[in-house]
């Protein structure tokens, strides 16, 4: 099989695998909320901060150095890096047992301070897993690792209903997160092609810590933005309004996560091999412009059906959050287009961008605690957290000058494309949209297709290559000059 081949089959492995589980979670969580009350969801999305706190803040990210280091495949280096995964695995157990009391409390739940205990058993068994299932992506088959992700989260959605019915409360989904880390650890095993192994080796152990410390910083500024809001929430205001939160940024979270990761995968190794000149630049402004108008496209989602989709998806017990999804979708919108400058900076290896702009990030995070101090309500946090990703975003267009790209043009087709946005809300808001789901999914519909025509109109390089496929020359009649290569900047006086 030629390498080419072999990248689109792989993207199709990794893309459909990824877009399976991002909707086997979106289902459980539907049934999960339907079923379950919602003070009980807000018990659960504490449950989510704490083991995602040990999850980032200890994630040397081992299994992508098997892949990308030259000696990858050394047994040595496998083995070396399971007993450290090992030993990581066993100190976040300990820490989620010491800090079980004190997190219970800070939730005002310190009758549930069993749960967060047993919680400490999901750092053990990930630590038990098997790194040969991340070793053979350096072969380009992704079907092993998939299966990790994908096998348990089938199987919890399966039994999501069976255990809310079971249980009638919270217990549910603390089986759901045990089964799924149970299950992961097992078929690493099932799936791998090695012996299960550890080694100790200080001079590996150093290289591991050298690799991923990095890493493990930007994990925990991950973990401050991702997590941050919800924790502010939770410990200010009741579980019931955490409860209604989470499922409304869960809602708008899922196809942002989503997006980004299928155009990286797609855009990436394409983008790795123009590394030099003009055509570097221009295709790192196509991915910018890429990433920027499918978040313009789900900000104008969430604010036009967000609100309606809440309700209809989840019930009217969560009809409260309609009045932060559109903030969170707008915040999440500028966080997919913070993507199109992070995945220019891996291309060239310039990973120190994406830390920055998480920095500048936590900027939103101090807001959102002066909200609160202030005796703001909930729809502050959201607006704070919008504020901090424009200002991350601002950042990391600004650091694309470490990647040898031109700013001026990045930042050109960002602030445009934020104009639409901003352009689309505001009509939408200066016309009320009668009450009736058809009229509103019409009235979105014509919102998302307003957005799309003027994405169109100002990102150049977009415009570029439709023009170039309409006129059936696509990239061949740039290479060659002439119209296309006219077209090939932010558009002239409208890009």
């Amino acid at each position: 099989m030629s390498q080419r081949r072999a990248f689109i089959r792989g993207g199709a492995v990794l893309s459909a695998g990824n877009m399976a589980a991002t909707v086997c979670s979106f289902v459980r969580n539907v049934i999960i909320a339907r079923m379950l009350s919602v003070e009980d969801v807000g018990v659960a999305a504490t449950f989510a901060m704490t083991t995602s706190l040990m999850e980032m803040a200890s994630n040397l990210a081992l299994d992508r150095l098997i892949v990308q280091a030259p000696d990858g495949d050394d047994p040595r280096l496998q083995a070396a890096a399971q007993f450290f995964q090992f030993l990581r695995g066993v100190v976040g157990a300990v820490v989620l047992l010491a800090i079980a009391g004190p997190v219970a409390g800070l939730f005002d739940i310190p009758e549930q301070a069993w749960a967060f205990r047993l919680l400490a058993l999901i750092p053990l068994l990930r630590g038990l897993s098997h790194l040969d299932v991340h070793r053979v992506q350096r072969e380009m088959r992704f079907f092993p690792s998939i299966a990790v992700t994908l096998g348990p989260q089938l199987l919890v959605t399966l039994l999501a209903a069976p255990l809310a019915l079971w249980t009638g409360d919270f217990r549910a989904v603390l089986w759901v997160v045990l089964i799924q880390a149970l299950m992961g650890m097992v078929i690493s095993h099932v799936l791998s092609e090695r012996r299960y192994a550890w080694l100790w080796d200080r001079e590996q152990m150093r290289r591991m810590v050298r690799f991923g410390w990095p890493l493990l910083v930007n994990g925990a500024l991950l973990y401050a933005i991702m997590q941050g809001d919800r924790a502010i929430v939770g410990s200010a205001f009741s579980l019931e309004e955490l409860g209604w939160y989470a499922t409304a940024l869960g809602l708008v979270l899922a196809p942002a996560m989503l997006v980004p990761k299928i155009l990286t995968t797609l855009i990436l190794p394409r983008l790795s091999r123009s590394s030099e000149g003009s055509r570097a630049d221009r295709h790192s402004q196509l991915t910018m412009q890429a990433f920027a108008s499918a978040g313009v496209m789900l900000g104008i989602g969430a604010w036009t059906l967000g609100p309606a989709a809440l309700v209809l998806i989840y019930g009217e017990r969560y009809a409260p959050g309609a009045a932060v999804i559109g903030w969170l979708g707008a915040m999440q919108a500028l966080r997919v287009m913070k993507a199109g400058p992070a995945t220019v900076a891996l291309a060239t290896a310039r990973t120190v961008a994406p830390l920055y702009a998480n920095v500048v990030r936590l900027l939103g995070l101090g807001l959102a605690i002066a909200a609160v101090a202030a005796g703001k309500g909930v729809v502050a946090i959201a607006i704070a957290g919008l504020i901090g990703e424009a200002l991350s975003l601002a950042a990391s267009v600004w650091l694309l000058r470490m990647s040898s790209v031109s700013v001026a043009r990045a930042a050109r087709s960002t602030v445009l494309a934020s104009g639409v946005l901003a352009v689309v809300i505001a009509l939408y808001e200066a016309f009320p949209v009668p009450g009736g789901l058809v009229v509103v999914g019409l009235v979105g519909g014509a919102a998302l297709l307003v957005g799309a025509v003027g994405l169109c109109v100002t990102q150049g390089e977009i415009r570029a290559r439709m023009f170039s496929l309409a006129g059936g020359r696509a990239d061949s009649s740039t290479s060659r000059g002439g119209a296309s290569d006219s077209l090939s900047g932010d558009g002239g006086a409208l890009g």
